[in-house]
């Protein structure tokens, strides 16, 4: 920041927020550490991002900007935030697809039926194999679907 600070010929410690909105009337923050984490968790799971991504000085600069005094969790604590809305998230899956020993039928009260499992394989014209794994089931009188897998 201090060397496009320098670029841009801004004195060190001058006020760069000068003019700039100071407040916002009627909000109210909505930030706890908690969802923190658990933003931090969605993101490195859903984009795939490494756990060391909050070191990243620019991340860290960001969030500094937008919330002063933040600590942020580290990639240990992220990693085991992943895991444990694994674990959650399975515990559901597998209370809505259970299944009765006895008889092979669903007993989960939300799905009554059976589960498909679609592995489909193709190559793209530009030369890429591609490869989607999927599960489908029929629920509350519609099709549903999900991606388990897709690999390039």
């Amino acid at each position: 920041m201090d060397l496009c600070n320098t670029s841009r010929n801004v004195a060190q410690g001058a006020d760069t927020s000068a003019g700039a909105q100071q407040t916002l009337t009627n909000t109210i923050s909505k930030y706890t550490p908690a969802r923190h984490r658990a933003l931090l968790a969605m993101r490195c799971a859903r984009s795939k991002r490494p756990f060391n991504s909050v070191l990243d000085p620019d991340y860290q600069a960001e969030v500094e900007l937008l919330r002063p005094g933040t600590v942020i969790p580290s990639p240990r604590t992220i990693s085991e935030d992943v895991k444990a809305i694994y674990k959650s998230v399975s515990q559901k899956v597998k209370e809505y697809f259970s299944v009765c020993c006895y008889c092979s039928c669903l007993i989960g009260s939300k799905h009554a039926g059976s589960i498909h499992l679609v592995i489909d394989g193709w190559t793209a014209p530009f030369a890429y194999s591609y490869l989607g794994v999927v599960i489908v089931w029929f629920a509350q009188g519609k099709i549903w679907r999900t991606i388990l897998e897709f690999i390039r």
